[in-house]
């Protein structure tokens, strides 16, 4: 997803390759489907999904979809816990090459 100077709030699911566009804001426990493109100044209210491109509202999601978002972004933020060392300069390039790219990082802090 690209998201440009938009608000997310908690508990949402936001699609593989969705545009959020500038001044958009997604309440909580909202699904904007892969591919949707957003416009600009959208408000999203809370429990809905969105499709398409442009975007637009599909219909408002079952009190157990809202729920499973819940489920959802808990599972997500775990992956994401377990990969942040990825993020240091070099991702995961061999020890060989990577130990040079360490920049601002102790190479010992392995």
């Amino acid at each position: 997803a690209s998201i440009h100077s938009a608000t997310v709030e908690d508990h949402c699911l936001i699609g593989m390759g969705a545009l959020l566009q500038e001044g958009v804001v997604v309440k909580e426990e909202s699904f904007i489907a892969a591919g949707a493109n957003v416009p600009k100044n959208t408000i999203v209210e809370s429990g809905e999904l969105w499709v398409g491109n442009p975007a637009r509202k599909l219909r408002d999601l079952t009190a157990e979809e809202r729920q499973r978002l819940h489920y959802q972004s808990n599972e997500y933020v775990g992956v994401a816990s377990s990969q942040k060392e990825v993020m240091l300069l070099g991702g995961n390039l061999p020890d060989s090459i990577s130990k040079y790219l360490h920049l601002g990082h102790d190479v010992n802090d392995n």
